[in-house]
């Protein structure tokens, strides 16, 4: 579904951006006929999917800071690694959207799918393996992003963070596959 409005918004900004508005429709009419635009609406969405997808990773390290910050090394570094996680978790969400679009989209036109278990003893990807695995996806990417900066700059920015992660997806894949 996330995918999903990500492409039907880009096709909508694109869209308008390309289409001259026509402010007068008619012969003799009075008022032109303004586009509508709906900032409330757009900040609802935006803070609705802020509150659902950081809601439980605040109310997570809020719990953890006023109960027991010493099992997290204190509450300067709880902060911190919070913070770090929280940017991670960011970047690697378009990532795994992708691959659970791809798993999802392959199960409904059925083809076999393979979902086996991970390797946990954290063994560090090679950059061949996570650029193999990923330069569809950073490719792609990268495109919607250039077409959406020439085309929609206003919408380029509310991209950004997901274009971000799509395109780094081969650095992020590599450097989050080791244990250090």
């Amino acid at each position: 579904i996330w995918i999903l409005l990500l492409v039907l918004s880009t096709i909508d900004a694109i869209s308008r951006t390309l289409q001259e508005h026509v402010y007068f429709t008619e012969l003799y009419q009075l008022y032109p006929d303004w586009p509508e635009a709906k900032p409330v609406q757009i900040i609802s969405l935006i803070l609705l999917t802020t509150c659902l997808l950081m809601g439980p990773k605040v109310l997570g390290v809020l719990n953890a800071y006023l109960h027991h910050p010493e099992r997290f090394g204190g509450k300067t570094a709880l902060l911190k690694s919070a913070g770090v996680e929280i940017v991670f978790a960011v970047l690697i969400a378009p990532i795994m959207m992708v691959y659970h679009t791809y798993f999802v989209m392959s199960v409904l036109l059925g083809f076999k799918v393979n979902w086996e278990s991970q390797p946990r003893e954290g063994r560090l990807i090679s950059w061949r393996e996570a650029i193999a695995r990923t330069y569809n996806m950073s490719l792609v990417a990268g495109l919607w992003a250039l077409l959406t900066f020439h085309y929609a700059p206003a919408f380029f920015w509310w991209l950004l963070p997901v274009a971000m992660g799509l395109v780094f997806s081969p650095l992020i894949v590599r450097c989050s596959s080791g244990a250090s």
